[in-house]
């Protein structure tokens, strides 16, 4: 029993330190609208730059100009991050793309850019 006590406590220091030497600073990889980029924020496979674009792109669009869609751009961007991150790299930078180039509709209706 007193082994693997041990052996327990061994095993959750090291993966609460490898989280800890894993996590970022958020200060440091936050851009101007507060929202930070998705590879920072969210650790689950691979963001392509063309969707840390578009989320960017979307984040700061509505920081500019509509507070209730930056609230629910916060509050579902990990869901996006890991749905984007999830796909095959072709796929995602298809998906990511076609999103960004969807987005220009709502960008002019906004005048945010």
């Amino acid at each position: 029993m007193k082994l693997t006590s041990k052996l327990f406590f061994a095993l959750t220091t090291a993966a609460v330190l490898a989280a800890c030497g894993n996590s970022q600073n958020p200060n440091e990889e936050s851009n101007h609208s507060g929202v930070q980029p998705a590879a920072a924020q969210i650790g689950t496979g691979t963001l392509h730059e063309a969707c840390k674009a578009y989320l960017d792109r979307r984040a700061t669009c509505f920081a500019k100009k509509d507070k209730k869609r930056l609230a629910e751009h916060k509050a579902e961007y990990g869901n996006i991050v890991r749905s984007f991150s999830s796909l095959p790299a072709d796929e995602q930078v298809r998906q990511c793309m076609s999103a960004n180039q969807s987005f220009d509709d709502i960008a002019k209706e906004l005048k945010c850019e």
